[in-house]
């Protein structure tokens, strides 16, 4: 991890400035924005990255195929986020973490990462990529950046789905007034990473000892305790 060369805190800044484009001139990103409304608020989506977003988006039929994981703080207007509805997925954190590491480093993924620092991202163990990507908190930050608003009228997205629960998301937006046509949720980039009441059953288990796991799913806990608590996720203890 010594050998890459770390983001600068200037780097990260501008990237960030970058994003307030969309907060600016009030629009919404393309592939946020859903057919549907309720009581004539627009249904728009977040994307929570690693936590099913493109499934979401396949069910809402959203066409656009550029995406982005940009914070609602940074994306939305104060108006645009009150006066509209927002749907947003969240995950299991350690299972978040482990779909991340096997799509930068295991797959093919070719993207930005490894264009920039070579294709040695490509050897490293879950836990140098654990530290390696935190310098990164737009690909892997805690949840709450995703489901969160500094608005005291409405200080979260109105829908918070679990992924876990994917299979019942087209009845829980029923409940919101969110009607689709949809019956069935698509599946979409999926990693079979759930974790079970027996322990994590992961990909993991082929790469490193049932020590080294909980090793590394001890620091997830601790780097990402407050969405354990926030969206109802056991711990270790």
């Amino acid at each position: 991890m010594n050998s890459y060369a770390r983001r600068s805190a200037l780097e990260t800044q501008l990237y960030f400035a970058s994003k307030f484009y969309w907060r600016l001139t009030g629009q919404v990103h393309p592939s946020l924005i859903t057919e549907q409304s309720v009581g004539g608020q627009r249904v728009y989506l977040v994307h929570n990255p690693k936590c099913g977003g493109s499934t979401l988006k396949a069910l809402f039929a959203v066409s656009a195929k550029k995406t982005t994981h940009t914070f609602p703080r940074l994306m939305f207007r104060n108006s645009v986020w009150c006066d509209n509805l927002f749907v947003v997925s969240v995950r299991n954190p350690f299972d978040r973490f482990v779909s991340s590491y096997m799509y930068h480093v295991k797959s093919r993924y070719g993207g930005a990462l490894v264009k920039r620092y070579g294709p040695s991202i490509k050897d490293l163990s879950p836990m140098e990529y654990l530290n390696f990507i935190s310098q990164f908190p737009e690909k892997l930050s805690a949840q709450t950046n995703w489901t969160d608003y500094p608005s005291r009228e409405k200080p979260s997205c109105d829908v918070i789905l679990r992924l876990e629960d994917s299979n019942t998301w087209v009845q829980t937006l029923a409940r919101h007034s969110i009607l689709l046509s949809a019956q069935e949720v698509p599946k979409r980039n999926a990693t079979p990473t759930q974790s079970t009441t027996h322990g994590p059953q992961t990909p993991l288990a082929e790469l490193l000892s049932p020590d080294e796991i909980t090793a590394v799913r001890r620091r997830i806990e601790d780097m990402f305790r407050q969405d354990y608590l926030r969206f109802g996720y056991p711990l270790m203890g």
